[in-house]
Parts: structure tokens; C-alpha cells; sequence
């Protein structure tokens, strides 16, 4: 329980996480997000000690899902909060 922490930075992100597996899918998310032509086979496994290949795929899919709709609403002008 409990609230969840405000958080300011990557790096507060990153030392909140519980475990080094977390830490890493968040750095490649960051990563997938930033600079997605530059994600190689080694990004894909260092994740792969942890999570299966199901899991992977999920990761990709819901960071690009959640890239495209902010891209997508920026577009638009959209407001932040209504």
C-alpha cells in the first residue's frame, strides 16, 4: 500500500525500482523510446535473463503503443490534463 512516490527524474525512477530486472526494462524502454533505431541485439538480451520472450514482446509493445499515442496526441495539441 501507500502512495506512490513523486518522482523527478530517471534516475529517482531507476533507484525506486525493486529489483536490477525492472531497472533494466525501464532503461530499455527509455531507450526504445529516445532512440528506437538504435535498439540492437544486445539490448534484447540483457532483458533476456529475465524475461521470457512473451514478456519482451509485451515491453515493445506497450512502450510503442504508449509512444505513438503521445506522439500522436502532441500532434493534435491535446491538453495535458482536462
Amino acid at each position: 500500500g501507500g502512495a506512490e512516490p513523486a518522482l523527478a527524474s530517471f534516475e529517482e525512477l531507476l533507484a525506486a525500482t525493486k529489483t536490477p530486472a525492472q531497472a533494466e526494462a525501464l532503461r530499455f524502454a527509455r531507450k526504445l523510446t529516445s532512440a528506437p533505431h538504435t535498439i540492437v541485439d544486445a539490448d534484447i538480451a540483457r532483458l533476456k535473463p529475465d524475461f521470457t520472450d512473451q514478456e519482451i514482446a509485451e515491453l515493445i509493445d506497450l512502450t510503442s503503443d504508449a509512444n505513438a499515442f503521445d506522439r500522436y496526441t502532441e500532434a493534435l495539441r491535446l491538453p495535458l490534463e482536462f
